[in-house]
């Protein structure tokens, strides 16, 4: 198997390089190749069948790997891709209602 391949939405093709000794073969003339199109990921079986002088077949399992997803970056819509603050804003909030909720303790306490 001369390529690999990863799922990318589109029907690819596995290419091969098949050798008989030294002598390169060529495909349509010396072999022809079944099955070797694909477009999901997933593991296919190629069917190489030899013509002319040469006899046989052999078949042959390629895998068309998942394509990765990255991960989203911290800090950006999913949707848009725009930095946002959220984390910022929620860690703020927070820290403000600490003080405040302290604060109120503290005049309670005065009040006792």
């Amino acid at each position: 198997l001369a390529n690999s391949l990863t799922a990318n939405g589109q029907a690819q093709t596995q290419k091969v390089r098949i050798t008989c000794g030294d002598v390169v073969l060529k495909e349509g003339t010396d072999y022809t190749l079944t099955n070797n199109v694909a477009k999901d990921a997933g593991t296919y079986t190629m069917t190489v069948t030899g013509k002319g002088q040469y006899v046989g077949s052999v078949q042959v399992n390629y895998t068309i790997a998942k394509a990765v997803t990255p991960a989203p970056e911290k800090n950006k819509d999913v949707h848009t891709g725009e930095q946002t603050n959220v984390g910022f804003f929620a860690a703020l909030a927070a820290a403000a209602l600490a003080a405040m909720a302290a604060i109120i303790a503290l005049l309670n306490k005065k009040r006792a």
